[in-house]
């Protein structure tokens, strides 16, 4: 609902820029899942890796990396010393940085989801029970899911089409009069 009339911020290819991403570079921005919720405790996510790994070895890739706690940042860039992967010092602009990224792969749900309703590739390495509005994403083809290694060799990287947001303006007014009819 808060993205049904999102429109990208003309000044955010600047923010990318000073984080070394510029318009050319295919952009992967990569959400590992949270270490200490109870669906990840105990589970290694082979696959983020694998992603990691596979996504920086692509000339003119740039991947961003959200790490959802900084022991987590400074494991996963121990782990993968490659130059071209950002875990940027500050805070960015979710919305906008889904909207400018090529592939957005996420062990979690929100952003996955928020790229999914702007229109931009997506896929979960969730490595939980799946939630049902990912299903529905995944049957609708608006997400991929990567469960093995097989999932994850057959996305190819490049520059995406031009955005195509599921657009509903109505949508605050509907979900408001849900409330009130309640």
């Amino acid at each position: 609902m808060y993205l049904a009339d999102f429109q990208p911020d003309d000044h955010f290819p600047a923010v990318l820029a000073a984080l070394g991403v510029s318009g050319d570079d295919i952009l992967v921005v990569i959400r590992p899942h949270a270490p200490e919720a109870l669906y990840h405790r105990g589970v290694a996510n082979q696959l983020l890796s694998e992603a990691l790994e596979k996504f920086a070895a692509v000339p003119g890739c740039k991947i961003i990396l959200l790490p959802r706690k900084p022991y987590q940042g400074e494991e996963l860039q121990r782990e993968h010393p490659h130059a071209n992967i950002i875990i940027p010092d500050c805070v960015l602009d979710g919305a906008n940085l889904i909207a400018a990224a090529d592939l957005v792969i996420s062990g979690g749900g929100t952003m996955n989801r928020e790229a999914a309703a702007l229109g931009v590739p997506v896929a979960t390495i969730f490595a939980g029970k799946t939630a049902a509005i990912d299903e529905y994403l995944i049957s609708e083809n608006r997400m991929m899911r990567i469960d093995s290694s097989a999932d994850l060799d057959r996305i190819t990287l490049k520059k995406k089409p031009a955005r195509d947001p599921r657009r509903n303006n109505a949508i605050r007014r509907q979900v408001a009069n849900l409330i009130l009819e309640a």
